[in-house]
């Protein structure tokens, strides 16, 4: 008989190429002798931190799923984007090496999704690991409010990066893994931060959930239930 179903919670710090050191937290569920089913990367996005992607990824009850969720800092997602692309690049590769042979899926919330699509189109050669992609309010086709802030491209704060259209490299991505882009018409077709329309692109499977704000999005029990659903996990979650 195998040993029983245990928690392991482990916190790892790890030094990444930047000399930044992001602490790390992730679960290995039933025990460490085995091989883990996945591994979940669920990065946070702009003005936020690790916290709730971790709240995220608790409440989506994974099975044997190695969840990493690597905290960028408040304050370091209000500059330029480029250092954090790095530093979960950096973090994703030392996960990847250590489980070679172990699929991933990747949740990303608003610029946390942004980071990902930057760091897939960086390493190509992950995409055969990857087994989906889901995007929460992330602006594939540009932010309209970093726009706002920033109309002429002068990079003011990270604002340039968050206003660029990616949805030529999301939709290249989709063609290859399957992808979930989730947002919500809380008003005006608007989560309040970002546009519904800036949220969709081909290839994708897009939905709009009524009534969440941004940054309820990130826990929201609508969005919970569609990436199981998208996951093809079907029981139901109290």
């Amino acid at each position: 008989m195998g040993l029983p179903l245990v928690v392991i919670a482990i916190a790892r710090i790890y030094k990444s190429p930047d000399q930044t050191n992001s602490k790390v937290t992730f679960y290995l569920f039933r025990n460490m002798l085995n091989s883990p089913d996945y591994l979940l990367f669920a990065q946070h996005g702009w003005a936020d931190t690790s916290v709730t992607m971790r709240t995220l990824a608790n409440r989506l009850r994974l099975e044997n799923t190695v969840v990493i969720t690597p905290n960028l800092g408040f304050y370091r997602t209000w500059w330029r984007m480029r250092p954090l692309i790095a530093q979960v690049s950096a973090i994703a590769q030392y996960y990847l090496n250590h489980f070679p042979h172990t699929p991933i899926r990747i949740i990303g919330h608003s610029m946390g999704g942004l980071i990902w699509l930057e760091i897939l189109k960086n390493h190509p050669e992950w995409w055969q690991r990857v087994e989906s992609l889901v995007l929460i309010a992330c602006p594939i086709k540009g932010a309209e409010l970093a726009r706002i802030i920033d109309p002429l491209g002068l990079g003011i704060g990270v604002a340039k990066a968050l206003a660029k259209n990616r949805q030529s490299l999301a939709e290249n991505i989709a063609k290859i893994i399957p992808t979930l882009s989730i947002s919500s018409n809380y008003f005006l077709r608007t989560d309040g931060t970002i546009s519904v329309n800036s949220t969709q692109f081909n290839y994708a499977q897009c939905i709009c959930i009524p009534g969440v704000s941004h940054a309820d999005l990130r826990i929201s029990p609508k969005v919970i239930y569609s990436i199981r659903d998208f996951w093809g996990i079907k029981q139901k979650i109290s």
